[in-house]
Formats: C-alpha cells, sequence, structure tokens
C-alpha cells in the first residue's frame, strides 16, 4: 500500500495535480507529501499492540485496507489545498497497518533463522542481494 501511495501521488503530479488544486509553490507539494507521516508515525506503536490485542487481526487488517481504499479515493476528488492535506492526513493511520502486517506474515512463514533474511529482504521490495548486510544486522538485534 506504501508504494501505491507513494506512486500515486507522484504520478498525479505529473499528470497536473499542482494545477489542478492550484497549488502555487514546491513547497505546498512537500507539504502534501510530508503531511501522511504526522500521522504514520505515531500510530506504528498503538496499531501494533491493537494487532497483538485483537484475535482476528485479519479482520483488523482488512478493515484498514478498506478504510486506506476509501481515503484513498478521496484524494481523487479533492478541490483544494486544504482538502488533499486532510485527506494525506488520514491516509497514514490506515497505512500503518502494511509494516505490522508485513512483519506478522513473515514470522509466520519463515523459520527463525531465516527470518531476518526475509525481512530485510522484504522491508527492500527486492531480492536477497538488495538487502544489506546493515539491515540484516540491525533485524539481528532487534529480535
Amino acid at each position: 500500500m506504501n508504494y501505491i501511495d507513494r506512486t500515486a501521488i507522484t504520478t498525479a503530479r505529473l499528470k497536473g495535480l499542482e494545477q489542478d488544486l492550484h497549488l502555487s509553490v514546491d513547497l505546498q507539494y512537500n507539504v502534501v507529501l510530508s503531511i501522511l507521516y504526522v500521522t504514520y508515525c505515531p500510530m506504528q506503536i498503538p496499531s501494533n499492540m491493537m494487532l497483538n490485542w485483537i484475535t482476528k487481526p485479519s479482520l483488523y487488517i482488512g478493515a484498514c485496507v478498506v478504510l486506506w481504499g476509501l481515503i484513498s479515493t478521496m484524494t481523487g476528488v479533492t478541490q483544494s489545498y486544504g482538502g488533499i492535506l486532510a485527506v494525506r492526513f488520514c491516509i497514514g493511520i490506515p497505512e500503518v497497518t502494511t509494516n505490522s502486517f508485513d512483519a506478522s506474515i513473515t514470522d509466520l512463514d519463515y523459520a527463525r533463522v531465516h527470518f531476518i533474511l526475509a525481512l530485510s529482504t522484504y522491508s527492500h521490495g527486492g531480492t536477497p542481494e538488495r538487502s544489506s548486510l546493515s539491515d540484516q544486522l540491525f533485524f539481528t538485534a532487534v529480535l
């Protein structure tokens, strides 16, 4: 979901987002990109706690995916700078589940010895060759 969101907003800029919303300077576009992290970063811990507390995490993750889709759709109907800021602010809340979901699913599928390589590879969205030794050492230290 993170990659879809980042790609969509960049593509929208190339297709005339700044002209459609009358963004006057590059700073406004950068704020539109950055406002997501105002909710994304602080919500990571509560989201992980919720994932462990709920007996059926699939319901929580599914609800967040649907909510993310609805909020993403709202991006297409915004008419002003304030509107896109509000949507981007809100989209950070359901998007948080992707990180905890990645780790949870990876933990279920891999043995402990392979988990570190799998998680560091998955976090880079590529192959084990793209996963650096420092990433693998980081995940080893965290675990």
